[in-house]
């Protein structure tokens, strides 16, 4: 008996996705000069090819001279340097 990630893995082999199906098409469209027909599927298709930015984790840190930083900074900042 075939195990549930082969049988996956073998119909995914088998048939497209739907994704790769639309970018299939508006290829296709490009080609034949079918900008709006393209345009439409790059829009319904771009937020699963392109994560947004908002949907990302950004960490940012203020830098401050050794001067300008706590004792609870400058030990937090000795101990990752250590680490290095």
């Amino acid at each position: 008996m075939e195990n549930p990630r082969a049988r996956k893995i073998k119909f995914l082999k088998k048939h497209k996705l739907p994704l790769e199906i639309m970018i299939l098409i508006m290829n296709k469209a490009l080609e034949e000069k079918k900008y709006e027909t393209a345009l439409e599927i790059a829009y319904k298709t771009a937020p699963y090819c392109h994560p947004k930015l908002n949907d990302a984790k950004v960490e940012m840190t203020q830098i401050k001279t050794l001067e300008d930083m706590s004792e609870e900074e400058l030990k937090k900042f000795i101990g990752k340097v250590a680490l290095k």
